[in-house]
This record gives C-alpha cells, structure tokens and sequence, in this order.
C-alpha cells in the first residue's frame, strides 16, 4: 500500500462487521444503486443525505446521528478548524422555499435538538454524532471521527448561528453549526451495537464522558487531529 496514495479500506461485503477507525475509507457496494451506501451499512440511519439518524428527531430520542460531507459545495464550506479539532457543518435548508426547520430530513431541527440539549445542562442526552465524508470523487466514503456540539472558543451564540442566504432573488435562514471532534480513533463494533441499542452513555468512550460531566471545558487542551488524507490529490 503507498501511503501518500491509499488509505486503509474496508470491503463493502464487511462493513456490518467492522469498527469505525479515523482515517479508514468505507467501501460502497458495486451495482451503483442507493442500497450500495456505506453508511448504512457499517452504521445505519438511512442511505441518502447529509443528515441521517435513529430514533426521534427530539432530543432524548435521538440514537445517534451522522453528519456527511462531499466538502465540494462552495457555497456551504463545510471545514475542519483549529489543527482539526473543530469542525463546522451547514445545515439541510439549502434552497429557498421552506423554513428553517421545515426540511425532509429534519437535520436543522436535529441540530436545534442537539445544541439545546447541549445548552441547557442535559449533555447526557446528547446522542453520539458521527462525521464522514465523501473519498475523492467515489461513493466511498472516509470515517472522520466522533463529534459534539459546541467548540472550545465558540460561545453559545456562536456554536449554532441562523444565517441568511439569498438565492434566485429570494432570502432564507439556514444553520452553520460549530462541533469538537474528539481525539477518540476508534469505535468498536461493540461500542457501535450499544449505542443502536440506546446504551451509549453506558460504554462510550472517555473523552465523551468527561464533555458530558464538565462541558467544552474538558475538551480544551485536546491534541492536534491530523487529517493527512485531505491533502492527497
């Protein structure tokens, strides 16, 4: 394998089995259709869309959530910041003629649920919230890590901002949301079992645990992640 390259790849035909490590791509399947999904696969929530979940989309129903990015719409920069370790996402209300809250996947109103629930001293339900993103221009996707809401430096009124665009002459509001990912490199198929089982809480990971015990705070002299793939070709 040449490292500059490749990453470590898990087949398609084994994703159900499989942990989710940092770095690691996660193969679609090969007839092209929408059951090909890897997220799907190796997690759950659905085949389709930035936002994906299980459970409810109120807060302590939520499982857990995926958030994906192609990292190639202009117009919504979803990024990495601070050495990694932050990560910022725009929301599902990505074209006029609908409120805020009012999307088909109803990722804003996952977001409104999370933050809030984040805010108001209920971290502990807070579902786990995992990042992927596209792997160069296939439906493959890469596992970018676990996330929180908020970010050391981004105070409440900033962590999750109501913005206005404007499109084809007409103005509407969507979400830029600010998220830590955690040092954490990997989530056994275990850990993963549990949390489509409703016991993360139970067995999740330390640094979770102390974000959910002490907030942001916890998170703050985190080390660098370094994301060596988004600087491949």
């Amino acid at each position: 394998m040449n490292p500059v390259n490749e990453r470590p790849s898990v087949p398609f035909d084994h994703l159900s089995d499989s942990d989710l490590e940092v770095g690691t791509v996660y193969r679609a399947g090969p007839t092209g259709s929408f059951g090909d999904d890897p997220i799907s696969k190796v997690i759950g929530g659905g085949n389709r869309g930035g936002f994906r979940y299980e459970g409810t989309t109120a807060v302590p129903g939520l499982r857990f959530v995926v958030l994906f990015t192609t990292f190639n719409e202009p117009e919504w920069p979803d990024r990495f910041e601070d050495a990694g370790r932050r990560f910022i996402y725009y929301g599902d209300n990505r074209q006029r003629g609908q409120d805020l809250h009012d999307t088909p996947k109803r990722g804003n109103l996952v977001l409104r649920e999370v933050f809030g629930a984040a805010h108001s001293g209920r971290r502990q339900e807070v579902p786990p919230i995992f990042v992927f993103s596209r792997w160069r221009q296939s439906r493959d996707v890469i596992f970018e890590g676990l996330a929180v809401p908020g970010a050391p430096g981004l105070t409440e009124e900033a962590d999750l901002v109501a913005f206005w665009k404007t499109h084809d002459g007409e103005r509407f509001l969507n979400y830029r949301a600010g998220f830590t990912m955690l040092a954490v490199d990997r989530l056994t198929r275990d850990l993963l079992r549990a949390t489509k089982e409703g016991r993360w809480a139970d067995v999740a990971p330390p640094l979770w645990t102390a974000w959910r015990q002490h907030g942001i705070a916890a998170l703050a002299t985190q080390p660098e992640i370094v994301r060596t793939w988004h600087s491949q070709s």
